[in-house]
């Protein structure tokens, strides 16, 4: 249950949440009724839960201590190889809740307002198809602000500031990207951008990026990122979104929280994934693998803390929401926390007790070595910044080390809201400095603020972000003016060199040669068009695969053509890397022009990645193989059908406990639709199929309306020959089908009253499958057959499964009344 917030609190999840904890005290008995007894399913217990992930040691390099500092941060500890420098300070920031830098490396801040109170209302939306949502919305009577913080002398402090805009209302989160400032606001995304460049003249733009944002939650959206070849990736909270980008694309998520992508212009939109309970940040690793925190510790309930999720094409982490919960409750039948049910991923580590606020990934030469290669995040919980160092295991990342990197137990004040990896390499920490314990407290608001900065003690203090643009700018005008496409875009070289001092270039002598990168400009030549003559330009061989993702991503950005793609598609079969990277692009970018005039070579290539020993490689061809069956779906029926036998022939041979790639071919098998669908699920029904087991695990692991029309066939031809364990899987399958408008439950109801031979066992798991799907349209049509079902269980011999089924029933009837 939600609670007000209290000492170290999760701000953003908790501080508005007056109706609804209004909603839960009204309607507790019945919510706690029907919550103890669907939790009695829950496939493994709480306790098992927590214990598998907390063993991780605390880094030695990382022992806290005073920070030796002015006396202006008084109580702050950190590790002694880390110094904490203040950057800013009220009165230049009051009430800072997030951060970002421009590209000229000037931070800007997002500051709350106080309000003497706050609205709880609704708004339809009404959709470009002409489809109408109402989503719940959150507004305050005072306008929020997003001010530029200034470092005039260069020393790293800002001691001036100015409002660029003031008449926000509750953003959650801001990114900067091409001259647009992106904020997350409730219900939206929209970016802004500050000057008109067509007229010259003194403005604003403002657009809606997507819309349909929905959720539980007064502030769902809680992060923005782009990744390095420019899609805005962005984390919802719990609830239920129907997402809609600004060409009209959809996207609709239910019961959970997720990831979703975009174009900048919010076209184009796509799932990520979903699974998530409260995530609060995302972030991308030098190699683009996209990593995040999720988690709030929720009483009485098997969400103890945070998890730290490496995200993957399709990935559902195992939370969702209660059926009709307008607070976040677990669902108890559905969640689960470390992929242990078919087609849920496990998180790479649980911190029972914490709440996450934020996250960044560290990297490069500026920081103390025992740091790079970790995560930071906010632990609201202990108001600290912590992180955890990851190390690569097979497919994903383990937690190998924790640590504190900031904290404060001797200043009541600290309050940290936001953590950012700065242009500069360093880490920048947003602080509140205001320990809220009430709603009221929130809305008076704080009057302080300031902004640490945390770099390697050891070294001299790297100069400030916008020192640090004025140093590389020189080699920037010196690589444009070289350029023999005078048309080409700043955009991506200010990437290309923040990705560089990120990794610790602060000298001009210490980036790539200028010949470098001036060859990385050359893809944008017109005359270059041709895969090989690419790869030559480029001198593709003199590169990791840092430098040829970076390379890659920027091509993507500029021009992404059928040269482009075939030159990804020769380098995703390579077992590094660089492969997963090639694809994960091509995925994301591919379009049906790009792929016709090569189609039957990538095709092949991708077929080879399918068969590699690398766990990953297989998964990420398998989802571009679906990529392509997707482009192809109205064109070329003979290409479907042969993608769809390698895929499902993939996914049949391979053993169900390599989680994450078992779950990617699932998908991909997923994305094609019905036909795919209905050939894996002939292995089903077929008697005498040997790999009936595994098939039977990928239908559960399924998501979609058509995987719950292929259930309601599977469940009416002849499955004796399965197993009761089989057959409880195929009952339980339908949970997982979240979507909008619900999927009809009539099938399942009637199979479970006429198969009167099935074992107790199988018709109690789909009792609670009905009960657990029950809503506004289907309850009169299921009360008949689950009362049936409920008669024929109490006779069972079974004093286990009578006592279930009473108390099913009787939270039944708690709740409708």
């Amino acid at each position: 249950m939600i609670r007000p917030a209290e000492p170290g609190s999760e701000l953003l999840g908790r501080f508005l949440y007056v109706e609804p904890i209004r909603f839960m005290k009204r309607n507790l008995p019945r919510l706690l009724s029907l919550s103890a007894l669907l939790g009695a399913c829950a496939c493994s217990s709480n306790a098992a839960a927590i214990d598998g992930f907390t063993d991780i040691p605390t880094a030695a390099e990382a022992r806290p201590e005073p920070v030796s500092s002015p006396t202006a941060l008084p109580g702050l500890k950190a590790p002694k190889s880390i110094r904490v420098q203040l950057v800013a300070d009220s009165p230049q920031t009051v009430h800072p809740v997030g951060l970002a830098f421009e590209a000229t490396g000037d931070a800007h801040v997002i500051e709350w307002r106080p309000s003497p109170k706050l609205q709880h209302s609704t708004e339809e939306v009404t959709f470009q198809d002409g489809t109408r949502t109402t989503l719940s919305r959150w507004s305050k009577d005072s306008r929020d602000v997003f001010r530029r913080l200034y470092d005039a002398n260069q020393d790293g402090v800002c001691k001036t500031s100015e409002t660029v805009l003031g008449d926000l209302t509750l953003p959650s989160a801001v990114v900067m990207h091409d001259a647009w400032w992106y904020f997350a606001v409730p219900g939206r995304i929209v970016r802004i951008e500050p000057t008109l460049k067509a007229t010259g003249q003194k403005g604003t733009i403002k657009q809606d990026v997507v819309r349909g944002i929905g959720g539980v939650e007064p502030l769902p959206i809680s992060s923005l990122a782009f990744s390095p070849d420019n899609w805005l990736y962005f984390t919802v909270g719990p609830g239920d979104h129907r997402l809609e980008g600004s060409d009209g694309s959809r996207a609709i998520v239910m019961r959970t929280g997720a990831i979703f992508r975009c174009r900048p212009d919010g076209s184009d939109i796509h799932e990520v994934a979903r699974g998530l309970r409260s995530p609060r940040g995302i972030a991308f690793d030098p190699l683009f693998n996209l990593l995040a925190v999720d988690g709030d510790p929720e009483a009485n309930s098997a969400f103890p803390g945070l998890r730290l999720l490496h995200v993957q094409e399709g990935n559902d982490f195992g939370w969702r929401l209660k059926s009709d919960a307008t607070a976040v409750v677990s669902d108890p039948i559905r969640t689960t926390l470390q992929g242990d049910r078919p087609g849920t991923t496990a998180p790479i580590a649980l911190l029972p007790g914490a709440s996450a606020s934020g996250c960044a990934f560290v990297y490069g030469d500026h920081l103390p070595a025992w740091l790079n290669g970790s995560m930071v995040f906010i632990d609201d919980a202990r108001r600290a910044v912590r992180g955890a160092r990851l190390q690569r295991s097979g497919a994903t990342f383990k937690a190998v080390e924790q640590f504190d990197l900031l904290s404060a137990a001797d200043d009541p004040d600290f309050q940290p809201a936001a953590v950012v990896y700065g242009p500069d390499g360093a880490i920048y920490v947003v602080d509140r400095r205001a320990r809220l314990s009430t709603t009221e407290a929130v809305l008076t608001g704080p009057e302080q603020g300031r902004i640490y900065r945390l770099t390697n003690a050891a070294n001299k203090v790297p100069p400030s972000p916008p020192a640090v643009r004025r140093e590389l700018s020189g080699v920037k005008d010196i690589v444009l003016s070289r350029a023999k496409d005078k048309d080409t875009s700043n955009l991506w070289i200010e990437k290309w060199i923040e990705a560089l001092v990120k990794r610790g270039a602060t000298q001009p002598d210490r980036l790539w040669t200028i010949h470098q990168l001036e060859s990385a400009l050359l893809p944008v030549l017109p005359q270059v068009r041709d895969a090989n003559e690419l790869a030559k330009a480029l001198q593709l061989d003199k590169l990791d695969d840092g430098q040829l993702g970076t390379l890659f991503a920027a091509l993507c950005n500029r021009r992404y053509d059928a040269a482009t793609q075939l030159l990804l598609v020769e380098y995703s079969t390579r077992d590094s890397d660089i492969g997963r990277i090639a694809t994960e692009l091509f995925i994301r970018n591919a379009t049906l022009e790009t792929t016709l005039p090569n189609a039957d070579t990538q095709i092949a290539r991708l077929n080879f990645g399918i068969k590699s020993t690398s766990p990953e490689l297989r998964r990420t061809s398998a989802s571009a193989l679906s990529k392509i069956g997707q482009l192809y779906r109205q064109r070329d029926a003979e290409q479907i059908r042969q993608i769809t036998a390698t895929l499902t022939t993939t996914l049949l041979q391979e053993r169900p406990a390599n989680s994450r790639t078992f779950e990617g071919l699932v998908r991909a098998v997923e994305r094609l639709g019905e036909p795919a669908i209905r050939q894996l699920s002939m292995h089903v029904t077929q008697r005498r199929s040997r790999s009936a087991a595994t098939a039977v695990i990928a239908i559960e692991s399924m998501r979609s309306r058509p995987a719950a029309r292929i259930l309601d066939g599977i469940l009416f031809s002849d499955i004796a020959h399965l197993n009761a364990d089989q057959q409880r899987s195929l009952v339980r399958a339908y949970r997982a089908i979240q979507v909008d408008p619900p999927v009809s439950l009539s099938t399942l109801a009637a199979y479970l009253v006429a198969s009167e031979d099935a074992t107790p066992e199988v018709r109690l798991d789909g009792l609670k499958t009905l009960i657990a799907g029950l809503n506004d349209s289907n309850r009169e049509e299921l009360a008949e057959p689950i009362q049936t079902l409920a008669t024929a269980l109490l006779k069972s011999q079974n004093p286990v499964i009578r006592q279930q089924v009473e108390q099913l029933m009787t939270a039944v009837k708690t709740a409708a009344q």
